[in-house]
């Protein structure tokens, strides 16, 4: 114990502002938490099937397998802060998918950045990414 030492006690310090400022006005973190997730997953959901899958058939096969994936139901619905982690990296890589002469360099940094703030580890989905 090394009561001078200052550490970081979360993992996560974007999902933990948010859910402290949602549980601000709704004094329950249990509540914020999930509705929060739930808020996040929905947004994911609803940019994968209006800007990435623009065809019926391939928003019908993101619906089937975000659907049927425990993984993704779980932790979407947990408290965690994965449901964030999913909505920057899909406004990231809606971003870098976009035609070059359309593509924004600064909004690529801007969601890199803040996924960054919401785990460290996604470094490694973003990175290779960036230099397209």
């Amino acid at each position: 114990m090394n009561p001078l030492e200052r550490v970081q006690v979360y993992t996560h310090p974007l999902w933990m502002m948010l859910v402290s400022a949602l549980h601000f006005v709704a004094r329950d973190v249990y509540f914020s938490a999930i509705v929060l997730s739930l808020a996040c997953s929905g947004l994911t959901v609803w940019l994968l099937l209006s800007r990435v899958m623009v065809t019926t058939a391939k928003g019908l096969l993101v619906v089937v397998l975000l659907t049927f994936s425990k993984a993704f139901i779980d932790f979407s619905s947990s408290g965690l802060e994965n449901p964030l982690s999913h909505l920057l990296l899909v406004l990231f890589f809606v971003e870098v998918l976009k035609p070059e002469e359309q593509r924004s360099f600064r909004k690529m940094i801007r969601w890199a950045a803040l996924l960054l703030v919401t785990r460290m580890d996604l470094v490694w989905l973003v990175l290779p990414s960036s230099f397209i």
